[in-house]
Formats: C-alpha cells, structure tokens, sequence
C-alpha cells in the first residue's frame, strides 16, 4: 500500500526539514537517511506486521523529497506501507490517512505534534481486526462441525468416501471470504 502526495509551505527548508524529523522521530521512526533536500525514515519489520494490531506499526518506509520554488518549499512524500500478513480493513487505511494528514498540517501550519490524536484512532482498529478474527475462527469450527457432518452422512447414508482435506480446505475458504466480504460490506 502506498500513500504518496505534495503540498507546498511557506516555511524554510531547514524549519520544515527539522519538524519532519521531530515528527517521525516521536513516531518512533529511524532515521535512515537525512541529507540535504532529502529524508528517509523506517519503522517496523516483518514480524510485527504478524503481531501488532495497530496499523501504524506495520513495516513502512517514507521517503520525502524537498524542493524550494522561490519562497516555497514544496514537499513530496512516499510512504510505502509493507501489509505482509494483514488483511486491510478500511479504519486501517483511514488511520494511515490520518497520520499522513497529520505531517502535512503540522509541517505547513507548524502546528504542535498530536500524536495522541491519531494513535486513539489506530488503536480503535484493534477492535475491528479482532471480531474479524474472531468472525472467522467461529465461523470456522461451525463450518467446520457441519462439514464433519456431511462426511459422516455421506459415508454412513451413501457409501460415499471425501478426503476431509479437501472439506476442510473448502469450508476455511468460504469462511474466510465470507467475513472478508462481510467487513468490506460493513465499511
């Protein structure tokens, strides 16, 4: 996923360069690469795309480009969000969208960092990521039961034999779209 736009500010080089590493340095980002009209930051690995709930803590490197047009300084940023491991919901993508908001204001209207803004709403993600989790395990074993029922119908009734895998794999699928489609609808 990525996120990428611009926009312009009246403010110096130096004043928006040094807000842009304050605001990622509180975000608990690591500087990868701060040169003259260029940053880089990194947050995140692989793993913790496996384990945290919150999306902003998901693998994810922003790459900004800076450029004076005379008494402007026009920023181009890229975040390049990693969702190995995550199924996107749509409050995760409006709380990266948040964030990216955030920067923007804060380096154009050199407004004081919120960051307890937007983690609220990151962490309010958390709610909807587990019901889908829940949504599909429950509906898993539910499915699950019923499949082991029609086997047992199906070899006790009609001398029928399946590969259980084979149900298995049918009633994980169609659970697992269900709620995906199911959370998609509801969004």
């Amino acid at each position: 996923m990525n996120i990428q736009g611009e926009f312009k500010t009246k403010l110096s080089l130096r004043t928006v360069m040094k807000m842009t590493k304050k605001y990622f340095l509180e975000n608990k980002y690591k500087i990868i690469e701060d040169s003259g009209k260029y940053q880089e930051f990194k947050k995140g690995n692989i793993f913790t795309n496996f384990t945290t709930f919150n999306p902003l803590n998901w693998k994810n490197t922003v790459t900004i480009n800076y450029n004076v047009e005379g008494d402007d300084v026009k920023v181009n940023y890229l975040f390049d969000i990693i969702t190995t491991g995550q199924i996107i919901l749509e409050k995760e993508k409006m709380a990266w969208e948040k964030f990216v908001r955030q920067y923007e204001e804060i380096v154009d209207k050199n407004n004081n960092i919120d960051g307890d803004k937007v983690l609220k709403y990151a962490n309010a993600t958390r709610k909807d990521s587990l019901r889908f989790i829940k949504n599909i395990s429950a509906g898993s074993i539910l499915i699950g039961f019923v499949g082991f029922g029609v086997l047992i119908c199906l070899k006790k009734c009609f001398d029928v034999e399946i590969n259980s895998s084979i149900v298995q794999a049918l009633v994980i699928g169609f659970m697992f779209y269900y709620s995906l489609s199911f959370f998609k609808k509801k969004k």
